[in-house]
């Protein structure tokens, strides 16, 4: 009995960590002519339930554009924040000011095509973040 308490409780605990659980997904970075890639997630609990797939950059019109899907893992609707900075040459952001947060509801088990496109066209590479 008491095993089934101390269970029951650790997994009641573990619901309520998840869901109150809030920071950054991840971050992606790509630097279009190098086609380097890079990735990092900072919260594994919230990496469990949304998932950055598939992410790509292309150029239209001399604008670097970066499509990534973005991947609601679990059953239930999720409230996700998005925002793209763009970067020069020299490694300095572009136009910061309008590097803002974009709200997006996964429903359960979804998964949604975003596309960003530059603010100019010296952008050369792009960092994702994604938040809950």
């Amino acid at each position: 009995m008491m095993k089934s308490l101390r269970n029951l409780s650790l997994a009641t605990g573990l619901l309520i960590l998840t869901s109150c659980t809030s920071g950054i997904v991840g971050q992606a970075s790509y630097v279009g002519s190098q086609h380097e890639m890079s990735s990092e997630t900072q919260n594994f609990i919230i990496g469990m339930r949304i998932a950055m797939d598939d992410i790509k950059t292309t150029r239209e019109n001399d604008f670097l554009v970066a499509n990534m899907v973005l991947r609601n893992k679990w059953p239930f609707s999720q409230d996700v924040q998005y925002r793209a900075s763009w970067f020069d040459e020299n490694g300095v952001e572009i136009e910061p000011e309008r590097a803002v947060w974009n709200k997006l509801i996964l429903t359960g088990k979804s998964e949604r095509t975003v596309k960003l496109t530059a603010p100019t066209t010296t952008a050369v590479k792009v960092t994702i973040t994604v938040r809950d």
